[in-house]
Formats: structure tokens, C-alpha cells, sequence
């Protein structure tokens, strides 16, 4: 077995659809892969963060550079997927106000990712299919997972 699949499975196996114990939830499988990404590869990526500062959603790319986003004024939220994957960086998420820009990006590998997804879950305007669909795609596609007031 390649050591990649028994790094991600936690050692040897000889079966591995008998010994993966795979997550129950959407939101435990974001957590999982980016877990073993993390772990598997020690990416650059999981410098990154996410964080909940009071009434603002922080990001950060590991280094000074820091985006604060009132809470209020998120609008959107899409992610990005590519060809990469899986063991490429091939997830990004792009925070939105009402700005063409960005207000905030950051990789699936980022801490607080989880928690992150976890928040917007609980959110009106949130889509749990997109979000599905955003994590099962091999391709470069942008994936509207929350949109204010719809």
C-alpha cells in the first residue's frame, strides 16, 4: 500500500474500506480532509486562519497581513475549487461585502476552517448542497455556499 494511503489511514491496513472510519457529517468530512492534508503534508496553507474577533471574521495568510469583515457585512460567501485536489491546495473560500473585491480569502487547510463552516451553517442563506457539490468537484468551479437575505 502506497505510504500516503496508510498515512491517511493511520497505518497499515489491509483492507481499507473495512478500517477508514469515515465522518457522518458534511461538516466532520471538511474537518477530516483538511485534517489529514494538514498532517500529511505540513502545507504552507495551514499557516493560515480564520478566526471570530468579536463582531469580525479575521483571516489571515500566516503572516502580517490580516482582514477583519464586520460580521454584518458579509454578503457572500463562494468557494473556489481546481484541478489540483486531492492533494493539491484546491479549496479556497472568498468572504464578499457588498465590494467586488474580496474581504477576506482563505484555504480549506486554514485554522478555524471548521468552525468557520460550522457558523455558517447555522446562517439564513447558507446551502449545504453547494457546499457538497464545492467539496466533490475535480474542477475549476466557483460554488455560492451563502448569500445574505436569500
Amino acid at each position: 500500500m502506497p505510504a500516503f494511503v496508510d498515512a491517511l489511514l493511520g497505518g497499515a491496513a489491509t483492507d481499507p474500506l473495512r478500517t477508514l472510519r469515515l465522518p457522518h457529517t458534511l461538516a466532520q468530512m471538511i474537518g477530516w480532509l483538511r485534517d489529514k492534508l494538514r498532517n500529511w503534508n505540513n502545507s504552507p496553507l495551514a499557516k493560515w486562519s480564520v478566526l471570530f474577533d468579536g463582531d469580525y471574521i479575521a483571516t489571515s495568510d500566516g503572516t502580517d497581513t490580516t482582514h477583519r469583515l464586520p460580521i454584518g457585512e458579509l454578503q457572500k460567501v463562494i468557494v473556489q475549487t481546481d484541478d489540483s485536489g486531492p492533494w493539491g491546495a484546491d479549496v479556497l473560500y472568498f468572504l464578499f461585502t457588498e465590494a467586488s473585491e474580496p474581504a477576506g480569502v482563505f484555504p480549506i487547510e486554514a485554522q478555524g476552517c471548521q468552525e468557520f463552516v460550522n457558523w455558517l451553517s447555522t446562517m439564513p442563506g447558507y446551502r449545504e448542497s453547494e457546499l457538497a457539490r464545492a467539496m466533490a468537484s475535480t474542477d475549476v468551479a466557483r460554488f455560492v455556499v451563502y448569500e445574505a437575505g436569500s
